[in-house]
């Protein structure tokens, strides 16, 4: 049976892909209570996510006010048990796609009694109607617990200013004059319960279920849903007389050792953040014994090694750099200093002439970059790029910040990529103090990225990096200095560093996966010997979940991993999210699903020889140690030290951007 009228037609549970706004379900100050199951449903599979009862439709899909009576039961039943099956022949559901092109229905697994629980649920709303409640603010104590929490959990993706990046926009006003490219807003008139339910479920394409999985506790959901319906904070600026006071030279470089203790035996160790804890984790990958927890700063996101290996730069969501010296006993930190308030990337010089000798950090907050000494991590400059207006409009942004950061190895200057403005820029270091930009333009949102790495050349001439809001990966030549083009890849892709790997049809090929989408993506990068296939996408492998953060692959192996942090799926009541992937290269099949913990896991890290994987238990507080050519777990390693182990860094891997 086909709907009664052709517009405003069911959608429950479109995919929700950060990129959206969160929407109404304001469902409190009801005639009555609802006593059924259904809103429990509605919550729990993300249907509030894209779905309001407002009367109007956002980008995430149709209001759902008046539904029952504007379709048919028998055509809701049909269409929340096989959305895909009704696409293909219903008329209006295919409307729905055309409508709401970036967010689709998708298949909920719902049973036949959760779909009968759901349509009560909406019978009951379309006679009930909806009260807005009034807003409660939250007291100045409450404000700053929630403000650490979101600068924590929240910023990276939806921005210090809440204008949306990845993730939607969570600024109080729906009526603000926002660009195209910052969707949502308006989460006032969203209401606290509907945000409560959001925060606390996650959604299927990659919001984090913060509460169901106990990283935050109901008491500090209520409190987010609450402060995102303030205005936001204003960020300070933080500049060369506030650096230089916080640098800290713990240990003069003649002071360390002169030569290498290890005989080589650190290039593999590994760096473990413990991201809660604050702390780095130092252990050798041969014996798996730790060495040492040295203090990092809060919420550490990456470390990169320099160019020789001998160090370790940390950078925190705090903004600290630390220096980690890996050439004494016990490693250690030897210098730090803080040039942000909220940052991600970190980076050494690596062309000849410069090897460890400057640094860059890029920050997210305040929205510029720093040079530092790369041996005492002396602030050398600091250059804005808050005048990095829109790549594609010329307009001003309300936020531009330093997204990834690599370094050439062929000339003297590190690539950084500007997330919100869309620009690359090339930043030559030859004078540290007054660098020089070149700027190329890709397509925003900018994020991460990493090399192409051919099989027998030491060149790295061309450089991927995700442009997730609009759903492409851009090619930058760095010797021709220009971005070759941007390839329409799936929903928000996130390669983290990528994948090097030689596809047996397409040669040389880069690997992305997608927190938005359930797929992997190879792409041809050897313009020479497959000039054919070169910046194209040549292969598609469908995978179990979409919420894919990190790929990883080795010269010396035969596989590629993948994990799926951010999956809500779940399998015989466990969430798919402590699962990782494993593709067999030679013939771009899955050879294996491993269920690692039955919480979630994340991070893919080989050690120097491709031997093993590392895979951190981000939940579970281990790590897990599987032999590359069995896939079977090796070793687990515990001990009170760990605490949210999440990235870890091989630091041969790491120095010589094998991934």
């Amino acid at each position: 049976m086909k709907p009664k009228r052709s517009y405003k037609i069911l959608g429950l549970g479109m995919l929700v892909a950060f990129l959206f706004p969160m929407v109404k379900g304001n469902l409190v100050g009801q005639e009555k209570e609802y006593k059924g199951k259904g809103k429990e449903i509605f919550n729990n599979k993300a249907c509030i996510a894209c779905h309001d009862f407002s009367g109007t439709d956002k980008p995430t899909g149709p209001s759902l006010k008046g539904v029952t009576t504007r379709v048919s039961e028998d055509w809701l039943k049909k269409w929340l048990k096989n959305p895909d099956e009704v696409k293909k022949t219903d008329k209006y559901a295919q409307e729905l796609d055309k409508k709401f092109p970036t967010s689709n229905m998708v298949n909920l697994g719902l049973s036949d009694q959760e779909i009968k629980d759901i349509i009560d649920y909406l019978k009951w709303m379309d006679k009930a109607g909806t009260v807005a409640t009034e807003f409660k603010p939250l007291s100045s104590q409450e404000f700053e617990k929630a403000k650490y929490i979101y600068f924590n959990k929240c910023s990276g993706c939806h921005g210090a200013k809440r204008w949306g990046a990845t993730g939607p926009s969570l600024l109080p006003n729906s009526h603000i004059k926002q660009a195209k490219e910052y969707p949502g807003g308006g989460t006032r008139d969203k209401g606290t319960e509907a945000l409560k339910a959001i925060i606390w479920n996650g959604t299927p394409a990659g919001m984090p279920p913060w509460g169901k999985e106990g990283m935050l506790t109901p008491e500090e959901v209520d409190l987010m849903a609450r402060y995102v319906q303030m205005d936001p904070p204003p960020v300070p600026k933080l500049e060369m007389k506030e650096a230089k006071q916080s640098w800290e030279l713990i240990v003069k470089p003649e002071d360390r050792p002169q030569s290498d203790p290890t005989k080589g035996r650190f290039l593999n160790y590994f760096g473990v953040i413990l991201r809660d804890a604050g702390k780095v984790a130092i252990i050798d990958g041969t014996t798996k014994q730790l060495l040492n927890v040295v203090d990092s700063g809060f919420a550490t996101h990456i470390l990169r090694s320099s160019h020789s290996g001998r160090y370790f730069y940390t950078i925190g969501r705090d903004g600290r750099v630390g220096l980690i010296d890996l050439w004494f006993d016990k490693p250690k930190l030897v210098a730090k200093v803080r040039t942000c308030w909220d940052a991600r990337s970190v980076d050494s010089s690596k062309a000849p002439g410069y090897e460890d000798k400057y640094a860059i950090v890029g920050c997210y907050t305040p929205n510029q970059y720093w040079i530092l000494d790369g041996q005492t991590l002396e602030p050398l400059s600091l250059k804005s790029v808050e005048d990095s207006k829109d790549w594609a409009t010329g307009n001003k942004l309300p936020e531009v910040r330093v997204a990834s950061i690599v370094a050439s190895e062929d000339e003297p200057f590190w690539v950084i990529n500007l997330k919100e403005s869309g620009w690359v820029y090339l930043v030559d270091y030859r004078d540290p103090k007054n660098p020089k930009e070149t700027r190329l333009k890709a397509d925003n949102f900018l994020h991460d990225g990493g090399w192409v790495k051919v099989p027998g050349k030491q060149e790295k001439r061309y450089f991927l990096v995700a442009a997730n809001a609009k759903n492409k990966m851009c090619i930058v030549d760095t010797k021709e200095h220009k971005v070759i083009n941007c390839l329409d890849v799936g929903k928000i892709p996130h390669p983290g560093r990528g994948a090097n790997i030689v596809d047996p049809q397409y040669g040389p090929v880069y690997v992305t996966g997608h927190i938005g989408d359930e797929k992997l993506v190879y792409i041809g990068v050897d313009p020479e010997k497959y000039p054919q296939y070169a910046w194209k996408v040549v292969r598609e492998i469908p995978v179990k979940s979409a919420g894919n953060l990190f790929v990883k692959s080795h010269p010396n192996s035969n596989h590629l991993w993948f994990d799926m942090p951010l999956s809500s799926k779940q399998e015989n009541g466990t969430f798919v999210n402590g699962q990782v992937g494993v593709i067999d290269i030679k013939t771009g099949k899955i050879l294996k699903y491993i269920q690692v913990s039955p919480k979630r896991v994340v991070h893919l890290e080989y050690d120097k020889d491709g031997k093993e994987v590392w895979i951190s238990g981000w939940l579970d507080n281990k790590i897990y140690v599987y032999d590359d050519k069995t896939l079977e777990l090796k070793k687990v390693i515990t001990g009170d030290w760990i605490k949210t182990p999440t990235g870890k860094f091989n630091v041969y891997n790491t120095s010589k951007d094998i991934y």
